[in-house]
This record gives C-alpha cells, structure tokens and sequence, in this order.
C-alpha cells in the first residue's frame, strides 16, 4: 500500500483522515487473534503509528 500512500483509502477496512478528524470501523470477530495495524502514509508508520489489537 505504500506505492498508493497518496491517495485516501476508498475501502470498507481503512479510513484516510486529516488531522483532528475522528472516524470509526466496525469489525466483528469471531475467534481469538491478534491483529496488527498501521498507517501507511510517508513516514507515519516509522512515527509510531502502529499498535497491535489482541482479541479475546
């Protein structure tokens, strides 16, 4: 996805937002997992922009 980091997300999965905005996503899960996330525009993953969500 970083070939494309410069054009907003246009998918049910991902959200493109400017600075200060909020948005949400609703997954529902149906076994324990963990899933990792990210920011993939220029530089935000290396920002810290990353994290890990443990279901369960």
């Amino acid at each position: 996805m970083v070939s494309g980091a410069d054009r907003p997300h246009h998918e049910a999965n991902a959200l493109t937002l400017d600075p200060g905005q909020s948005g949400e996503l609703v997954w529902t899960f149906t076994h324990r997992d963990a899933l990792d996330f990210a920011c993939t525009l220029p530089g935000h993953y290396e920002a810290g922009m990353k994290g890990r969500f443990v279901i369960g």
